[in-house]
C-alpha cells in the first residue's frame, strides 16, 4: 500500500478503535462493582482469581483470528456491542452474567485489535487509543460519571444504541478497506496497553480522582482531565516525522516514571497540572513502543495473546492499588503507578522508532475534529452549571438523613446511586451525612458519586478524604454551610478514617453537624472524635460507629451528654443492616446534644447499600 493508501485506511480504523475502546471500557467497568460484593462474601483473594480469569478473556479469540479481515472486524465488534447492550437492558446484572459480559466485550476488542492495519505507520492507533479515552471521559461527563451500561432510563439506552450502531458501521466500512498484512501491532504494545489502561482507570482518566485530589468541581476536574489527552494528542499530531534520540526517550521515561510516583501524594493545583504532564509523557511513550521496527512476521494470533497480556496486567495493577488500601503491603502505594509507567517506559527504551510518524492532512483534519466535539462537554457543563441555592430553614425543624451508602453499590452489586438518591429525597431532607463515598474507587465503578448526588439533589457538599483519599466522608446540604474542622482519626486498623465538621445556618442559629466513619469498637477513634467535638452545641454527631447498641463503647457519647435518636424515640435495635439478620444489628448512629429536640426518627428501606438510612427530624433549640 501506498503512504495515502496507509493514511485513509489509519482513519478508518482510528475511528473503529475509539468506539470500540469506548464499549470495552463501559462494559468492564461492570465487573468491579459486581466482583467488591464477592470479595465481601467470599474472600477478596478468591474474587480477584475469578476477575483475572475474566480478564483473560481475550484468549478465547484466538480460533478466530484467521477469519477473513472484514469478518474479524464486524464479528469483533458484534460482540462487543452485544455485551454493551445486554448490559444495558438487563436488570440487575448477576454477577455471573456480568462476568460472561465482561469476558465476551474483551474477546471481541481483542480480535478487532488483532486485524487491524499497521502498514509501515501505525501511530494511528495511538491517536485512536487517546481519542477513545476522551470520548469515553466526555460521555460520562454528560451523566456526571455514571456509566451508561449501568443506566436503565430510555435516553442513556438510546444513546447506547446509537454508540454501538456507530461502532459497526465503522467497522464495515474499515472491513471494505484494502490493508496491509504486515503491519499488526506488536504483542508488547499491546502489553503496555494494559498498563496504560491502568493508569488511565485510576488516575489520569479519572474525573473523581481529579476532583477530589486536585479540589476542584466537576466541570473543571473533567476539563483537566481531557485537556491531558487531547494536549498529547494534538502534540503528536503536529509533529510529524520528529528526530528521536535515545536520551530524549530516556528523560521522559524518567520524569514520567517519578511523576507518576508524587502524584498520589500532591494536592491543589500541582495535582492537575501532574494529571497534564503525566498524560502527555504516556502518549509519547506509547508511541514509541507502537512505532518501533519489528522482524516478526505479522501474526494475528500473537496480537490477541498481546491483548491478553495487557488485559490481565490492567487487572494486576488495579488490585493491587485497590488492596493497598485495605491490605499491608510491603511496599508504599505510590509505588503502584509508578510501577505501571515503567511498564511503558522500559520498552520504550530499547530502540528508537522507525520513520513512520506520518500524519497527513486528513488524518489530522479527523483528530483536530474528535478533540474539538470531545472539548466541547466540559465546557457546556462548566458554561449551564448552576451552584445549588442555599437558603435558610424558615421552621425549627432540621430534616437529617445519615446514610452509609457503599459507593452506591447494593448487596447484589449493582452500582445504583439513582436508588441512593430516591431513598434520601423520601424526607426532603436540608443535610445529608455520608458514609463510604467513593470519588473514582474502581470497586465502585469509578463513579464520583459525590458529584453525583450533588448535582441530582441540587445541594452543595464538603468532603473529607480517608483511606487513599478517593474515598471518605462528606455532607451535602441545602443550608448555608461552612467547614470547622475535618481530618484523619488514629489508625486503628487496616483502613484510615476520618471525619467532617461542619455548621449549619438555620433560622434558630448555628447548628454543628459531625460525619464519621469509625473503625469497628475502636476506643480510640471515639475518644479522638469526641474531643474534636469539644463542648460544642447545639450538635449533632452522626455516621457508621461500628458499634452496637450493647457495646460498652456508646457510653463514650452518651457520657458526655449525648443522646441516641434512635434508642430514644423507639427500639435502640431497630436494624440499619440491609442484609437479612435476626438480631440486633445497628452500626449507625445519630447523636444529638440536649439542646435539640427530637421528631419524627425512622429506618429508610430502600436497599442501595449494605446499610440502611437513618432519617430524622430535629428542632434544635
Amino acid at each position: 500500500m501506498g503512504v495515502a493508501a496507509v493514511a485513509r485506511q489509519g482513519r478508518v480504523d482510528l475511528v473503529l478503535v475509539a468506539l470500540v475502546l469506548v464499549v470495552v471500557a463501559q462494559v468492564g467497568r461492570i465487573l468491579f462493582p459486581v466482583m467488591f460484593e464477592i470479595g465481601e462474601d467470599w474472600d477478596f483473594i478468591a474474587a480477584g482469581i475469578v476477575a483475572l480469569a475474566v480478564f483473560a478473556a481475550p484468549i478465547v479469540a484466538l480460533p478466530f483470528a484467521r477469519f477473513d479481515r472484514s469478518v474479524a472486524l464486524i464479528a469483533g465488534s458484534t460482540a462487543a456491542g452485544t455485551a454493551f447492550l445486554v448490559a444495558q437492558f438487563l436488570e440487575p446484572i448477576p454477577a455471573a452474567a456480568a462476568m460472561a459480559l465482561v469476558a465476551v466485550a474483551l474477546a471481541g476488542g481483542a480480535l478487532v485489535i488483532a486485524r487491524l492495519d499497521g502498514g509501515p505507520a501505525r501511530g494511528w492507533f495511538v491517536f485512536a487509543v487517546l481519542l477513545g479515552l476522551a470520548l469515553d471521559v466526555a460521555i460520562r461527563a454528560i451523566s456526571h460519571t455514571w456509566d451508561l451500561a449501568w443506566q436503565t432510563g430510555s435516553l442513556p439506552r438510546l444513546a447506547g444504541v446509537v454508540l454501538v450502531v456507530g461502532m459497526l458501521a465503522a467497522a464495515v466500512v474499515a472491513g471494505d478497506e484494502r490493508a496491509s498484512r504486515d503491519g499488526v501491532l506488536r504483542p508488547v504494545a499491546l502489553v503496555v496497553a494494559g498498563a496504560i489502561a491502568a493508569i488511565e482507570l485510576l488516575f489520569l482518566a479519572n474525573v473523581g480522582f481529579v476532583s477530589s485530589q486536585a479540589d476542584l468541581s466537576f466541570a473543571p476536574a473533567s476539563a483537566v482531565v481531557l485537556t491531558g489527552l487531547l494536549v498529547a494528542v494534538l502534540l503528536l499530531t503536529v509533529a510529524p516525522r520528529p528526530p528521536w534520540p535515545g536520551w530524549l526517550t530516556a528523560t521522559v521515561a524518567v520524569a514520567a516514571i517519578a511523576v507518576a510516583w508524587i502524584l498520589p501524594t500532591v494536592t491543589g493545583a500541582v495535582a492537575a497540572l501532574l494529571v497534564v504532564a503525566l498524560q502527555v509523557a504516556v502518549g509519547v511513550l506509547f508511541f514509541v513502543v507502537v512505532g518501533q521496527r519489528s522482524a516478526a512476521t505479522a501474526c494475528p494470533r500473537r496480537a490477541i495473546g498481546g491483548a491478553a497480556g495487557g488485559s490481565v496486567l490492567f487487572l494486576m495493577i488495579v488490585l493491587l492499588w485497590q488492596l493497598h488500601i485495605d491490605q499491608p503491603l510491603p511496599f508504599p502505594r505510590q509505588a503502584v503507578p509508578a510501577l505501571a509507567v515503567a511498564v511503558i517506559a522500559l520498552p520504550a527504551l530499547r530502540s528508537s522508532i522507525s520513520d513512520t510518524w506520518h500524519v497527513d492532512a486528513e488524518l489530522r483534519a479527523v483528530v483536530v475534529s474528535i478533540a474539538a466535539l470531545v472539548v466541547a462537554v466540559p465546557a457546556w457543563l462548566w458554561v449551564t452549571s448552576v451552584d445549588p441555592a442555599d437558603h435558610v430553614v424558615e421552621t425549627p425543624e432540621l430534616r437529617l438523613v445519615s446514610y452509609n451508602v457503599r459507593g452506591a453499590v447494593d448487596i447484589d452489586g449493582q452500582l445504583r446511586p439513582d436508588r441512593v438518591i430516591d431513598e434520601i429525597r423520601t424526607s426532603n431532607p436540608h443535610v445529608v451525612v455520608l458514609q463510604e463515598v467513593g470519588r473514582g474507587w474502581p470497586i465502585h465503578g469509578t463513579i464520583d458519586l459525590l458529584v453525583y448526588l450533588s448535582h441530582e439533589l441540587d445541594m452543595e457538599y464538603l468532603f473529607a478524604p480517608a483511606a487513599d483519599g478517593q474515598f471518605g466522608n462528606a455532607i451535602l446540604s441545602s443550608l448555608p454551610m461552612d467547614e470547622l474542622a475535618s481530618g484523619r482519626l488514629p489508625k486503628d486498623g487496616a483502613q484510615e478514617r476520618s471525619y467532617l465538621m461542619v455548621e449549619l445556618t438555620t433560622s434558630t442559629g448555628p447548628v454543628t453537624v459531625v460525619d464519621t466513619h469509625l473503625q469497628t469498637r475502636s476506643v480510640v477513634q471515639v475518644a479522638a472524635l469526641l474531643d474534636a467535638v469539644g463542648g460544642r452545641t447545639p450538635v449533632v454527631v452522626a455516621g457508621d460507629m461500628n458499634i452496637q447498641p450493647t457495646d460498652p463503647e456508646v457510653a463514650l457519647f452518651t457520657d458526655v451528654g449525648l443522646i441516641d435518636v434512635v434508642g430514644a424515640t423507639g427500639d435502640p435495635c431497630r436494624t440499619t443492616s440491609a442484609e437479612p439478620t435476626s438480631s440486633c444489628n445497628r452500626p449507625d448512629w445519630v447523636f444529638v446534644s440536649p439542646d435539640i429536640a427530637l421528631g419524627t426518627v425512622r429506618i429508610g428501606d430502600t436497599i442501595a447499600s449494605d446499610h440502611l438510612a437513618i432519617h430524622a427530624s430535629l428542632s434544635p433549640g
